[in-house]
């Protein structure tokens, strides 16, 4: 079955928000295992708070520089915040 191109892109999107809250997630997770606030580790990585909860809502995507700054203060890799279960399928 192939699908149409509105559905293709609402089929990519769909799984991009889900991949955007996995991320969240996991910063929202790995920051809980260190006890820490939002407004903790947005002092430790000098990203604003309100940024902060938009990533972890996933209401907003973080930049490359966000994301790695994030993973330094949590004392984690970039890749381990991006881990994630979701499968990826290609659209041919």
């Amino acid at each position: 079955m192939t699908l149409c191109h509105t559905c293709q892109f609402h089929h990519v999107l769909a799984r991009d928000i889900k991949f955007e809250k996995s991320v969240g997630a996991k910063i929202r997770e790995f920051r809980k295992e260190r006890g820490w606030s939002q407004q903790k580790l947005a002092d430790e990585t000098n990203v604003e708070k309100k940024q902060i909860q938009r990533i972890e809502r996933a209401e907003h995507s973080p930049t490359l520089s966000i994301l790695v700054a994030i993973a330094k203060a949590l004392g984690k890799q970039p890749f381990e915040l991006l881990k994630t279960d979701l499968k990826v399928k290609t659209l041919d």
